[in-house]
């Protein structure tokens, strides 16, 4: 009792990082005598769960209180937006979280499980919101046990940038670039702007000006140098500089046209439309799917041009090694040698530990095309 469950992630090299606190299995053990960590899978899904073992270090005790109970608990808001929403079976658990499957509730969703009929992610918004709420009004600032402050107070502005980045996956383009202009706010007005307390309780927060280090390293007794090493090793800390980038681009309507042009063209590959055709006169015409795709790529590398950072970040090197994966797929089923050259080539030649990766999300993705 008292001491924190460990749990430790192996960064190879016979290092390991105590990574309790951000997974938030720290709380269990301040109150309950704690055993260790294990993986289970608690609630059916088929995913492993990371749960905690309480106990007493008597087995049979003669005498004292009673005994403690076990306890497991549940992030409601972490299971409806992470588990729900990067599963492999995520299609289906989002859309019958809208509209359940059963006739019986005539498409609606079952109003148990989710009353308002709201997408999965913001269900996982409201739930978080609570949880913020509650952090504060109990008058005591930064008292989450068990969690560091920091990942706590982002759930509800990670909840709205996971639900706009989603939306836009799934081909739900209608609302996009609000969605995206609302995490962004969340992200750097509201979370950005909130007092976190540091190594030796020293305030600092993410969203911060020159003028703002200044006062923050003079409230705090330190330097301004020592602030802004506070200040910047948080910012790594939560990956705030990327969401905040990420939000930035996906909220201009470029990266909107982009992304609706590739997802068309997978689309157009799903529906047997990345077949060339011979015209009347023999000439070759090439696919709605390859066209389409090569407008995605060109759109892509333009928009590079603009965001130069762009493709420092996972997600837009995935969306292109995957727009290359289908175009490659293209020439490959109508017989066609790749060309040498074309618009994401430095992307694809520059990620070939992630060329495996695409091609079983292609696979995955494509599993189910009508021809």
């Amino acid at each position: 009792q008292g001491e924190l469950h460990a749990l430790y992630h192996n960064l190879g090299g016979e290092l390991f990082d105590h990574r309790s606190r951000i997974a938030g299995i720290a709380a269990a053990g301040l109150s309950r005598v704690g055993f260790g960590t294990a993986f289970t899978d608690a609630d059916g899904d088929g995913w492993e769960d990371l749960v905690v073992l309480n106990g007493h270090v008597l087995r049979h005790p003669n005498a004292g209180t009673q005994k403690q109970k076990p306890i497991l608990f549940h992030n409601v808001g972490d299971f409806v937006s992470s588990k729900m929403g990067i599963s492999d079976e995520k299609k289906f658990f989002r859309e019958f979280f809208k509209s359940d499957p059963d006739p019986k509730f005539e498409g609606q969703a079952d109003g148990a499980i989710n009353p308002n009929g709201l997408d999965s992610y913001l269900v996982a918004k409201k739930w978080l919101l609570d949880a913020n709420v509650k952090d504060d009004n109990d008058g005591i600032p930064n008292n989450v046990k068990g969690m560091t402050h920091v990942f706590f107070r982002q759930g509800p502005s990670k909840a709205q940038l996971n639900y706009a980045e989603t939306r836009s996956k799934e081909g739900d383009f209608d609302g996009h670039l609000s969605a995206w202009q609302d995490g962004y706010n969340e992200w750097t007005e509201d979370y950005g702007n909130m007092i976190f307390l540091g190594l030796d309780d020293k305030k600092y927060k993410l969203e911060c000006t020159e003028d703002e280090l200044k006062e923050l390293a003079e409230e705090n007794g330190i330097t301004v140098s020592q602030q802004r090493r506070l200040w910047s090793a948080n910012l790594d800390m939560v990956n705030y500089r990327h969401w905040k980038e990420y939000a930035s681009v996906e909220r201009d309507p470029a990266s909107l046209a982009a992304h609706k042009v590739f997802y068309a063209a997978t689309q157009a590959y799903l529906e047997a439309k990345g077949f060339d055709k011979v015209a009347p006169d023999g000439s070759i015409e090439i696919s709605e799917a390859q066209k389409l795709l090569e407008s995605a790529m060109t759109q892509w590398l333009e928009l590079s041009t603009k965001y130069e950072n762009m493709y420092q970040q996972d997600q837009y090197i995935e969306e292109a090694l995957l727009i290359v994966q289908y175009w490659q797929a293209v020439h490959q089923q109508n017989g066609k040698e790749v060309p040498a050259d074309y618009p994401l080539k430095s992307v694809w030649d520059k990620h070939p530990e992630k060329h495996m990766e695409m091609e079983r999300k292609f696979l995955t993705d494509t599993r189910l095309r009508t021809f």
